[in-house]
């Protein structure tokens, strides 16, 4: 019984189980988003009494109000999700914005109603892409977050692929309630997900570590599990180093978070079990100068365990005094826009997104004056533009494999992009050599999607990092030990819902007065001059001097 519970604690705090709990509430929030597209201006009429001349100015509107309530709460959620002292508590509170959401939608029958649950969804997404995508970096490290943002994006696409399917074949053949009905059950099981998954932290593991007196000793006793990673944090990111006194720790990174240990020691003290392990370690090796995380630094492949309560234990026993906290004047999210390279990711996602939400709110109109194609053959033309994101996983991880490869990823599917686009001006007949050519087009910008999206997102992570290796450094604390992940994913997600809000209005526009040719010309221009920008500045100025 022990056994078993233990492994339901470690299932509930697993990397898989977190992940796949981000990337459901990643598809549950498109979803919704996307399942009411198709039945929003129908419902608007017959159940709500608009007038048929109305229906597509409050269509509109509910859209603009949905991305303006992501945009406006981006921020300052970003800056609460890193204040929590958990992930879960704000990730939670989503949970029942999206319930609000949900009940608004379905039940409101005035305009008001309908535009608070837009509002209320639009927050909700705001918690799925600030702390869920925050709860995925402290869970998997910077360094593996390029492939586990392929699930997310796996995720995205699939949310966006099959709801507006789903929701027009189920409302045209049971109804508005029945729609609803589907709804919740995704949203259901997204509430069991959030209730269930763990946030990681350490966890007291007896373990018996061995003398080790060879390189090959310690190669075996990893081999065999003696010697375990910390990867998870016993409270946030850098709350241990406000505690202690200058000159008395040495803050190390480690997995992506920041676990600070005394350095030194009264002799009379007994040591900490880290430094045993470490004493045992020497005669390998490996020699740690200022503090036991230092030969973590100098030797990456030799890993550590200690509990929290031996960490708290350990900082008790060296009497250390509160060290003052000093903070800096300026914003982290401030700095962080002051950056010429996160600045540079932001206007790329700004693109990204308005490009595909432009292109999306487009094809569907052009297919069926073109073709023919009714609503089934409009709705199946997003499968070669969604089905490509499955190799989303595979791009991140060599991205994270291969340093600097983001870099080269990202230019290379901005110039894609603008080739495919720039081509689909030659689309323009109802032959099947146009449908064809039209399918092929849209399957290369398909795979332009995960090879943009992954890396400009880890791009954003490792510049907030960047600046909270530069606080520390500097010996700026933060009261709360706050770090900036969840303050660079509400920039991510401001970039992203700006560029769905403005996309389709100035694709529409487009279309309407200059014709398709126009329109896929001026999108592939835009994606042209943007990877310029990209492959100087990703990961820093490319001619930097590096030394």
């Amino acid at each position: 019984m022990e056994r078993a519970h233990q492994l339901y604690k470690s299932f509930r705090s697993s990397i898989a189980l977190i992940t796949l709990t981000v990337a459901y509430a990643v598809f549950t929030d498109q979803f919704l988003f996307a399942a009411i597209i198709p039945v929003a201006p129908f419902s608007l009429h017959t159940r709500i009494g608009i007038p048929q001349d109305e229906v597509q100015y409050w269509t509109a509107i509910l859209l603009a109000v949905f991305g303006i309530a992501a945009f406006a709460t981006s921020a300052p959620w970003g800056w609460y999700t890193d204040r929590s002292t958990s992930r879960r508590i704000p990730f939670m509170i989503g949970l029942m914005i999206l319930l609000g959401a949900t009940v608004m939608l379905w039940f409101g029958n005035h305009i008001a109603a309908q535009v608070i649950g837009r509002m209320l969804q639009g927050f909700s997404s705001t918690v799925v892409w600030t702390t869920g995508l925050a709860v995925l970096v402290d869970t998997v490290g910077q360094a593996q977050i390029g492939e586990y943002m392929g699930y997310v994006g796996i995720a995205l696409n699939m949310g966006s692929l099959i709801a507006p399917l789903l929701g027009g074949v189920v409302y045209q053949s049971a109804g508005y309630d029945a729609v609803f009905g589907m709804i919740v059950v995704v949203v259901v099981l997204d509430i069991l997900l959030r209730f269930v998954m763990k946030e990681k932290y350490m966890t007291v593991v007896e373990e018996t570590v061995p003398e080790l007196t060879t390189e090959t000793d310690l190669e075996a006793a990893k081999s065999d599990r003696k010697i375990s990673v910390v990867t998870v944090r016993p409270v946030r990111a850098d709350t241990m180093e406000s505690v202690v006194g200058p000159g008395t720790i040495s803050p190390r990174r480690l997995s992506g978070r920041t676990v600070s240990l005394p350095s030194r020691r009264p002799s009379d003290a007994p040591a900490p079990p880290i430094v045993a392990v470490m004493q045992s370690w020497r005669s390998v090796g490996i020699t740690p100068a200022d503090g036991p995380l230092q030969a973590v630094e100098e030797k990456p492949n030799a890993e550590i365990q200690i509990s929290e309560e031996e960490l708290r234990a350990s900082l008790q026993r060296y009497s250390l005094s509160p060290r003052p906290i000093e903070t800096s004047k300026c914003p982290r999210i401030v700095r962080m826009l002051c950056s010429t390279r996160m600045v540079v990711s932001l206007w790329a996602i700004f693109v990204l997104a308005g490009t595909f939400s432009g292109f999306q709110a487009t094809l569907p109109l052009f297919v069926s004056k073109t073709f023919h194609w009714n609503a089934t053959g409009s709705g199946l033309v997003f499968l070669p533009l969604s089905a490509p994101a499955l190799v989303g996983p595979v791009v991140g991880k060599l991205q994270d494999r291969f340093s600097g490869s983001g870099r080269w990823f990202a230019t290379t599917g901005f110039t894609l992009l603008t080739v495919a686009l720039i081509l689909l001006r030659l689309v323009a007949r109802d032959e099947q050599g146009q449908k064809t050519l039209l399918v092929v087009l849209l399957t290369l910008i398909g795979f332009c999607m995960p090879l943009t999206l992954e890396p400009l997102f880890a791009e954003m992570i490792y510049g907030a990092d960047q600046i909270d290796i530069a606080d520390r450094d500097a010996g700026v604390v933060r009261a709360s030990g706050a770090g900036s992940y969840g303050q660079a994913n509400a920039l991510f997600n401001m970039a992203w819902t700006g560029g769905n809000a403005v996309g389709p209005v100035l694709a529409g526009l487009m279309i309407e007065h200059a014709g398709w040719a126009v329109m896929t010309l001026t999108l592939g221009l835009v994606s042209g001059v943007t990877a310029v920008p990209v492959f100087l500045w990703y990961g820093g100025w490319l001619f930097a001097d590096e030394k």
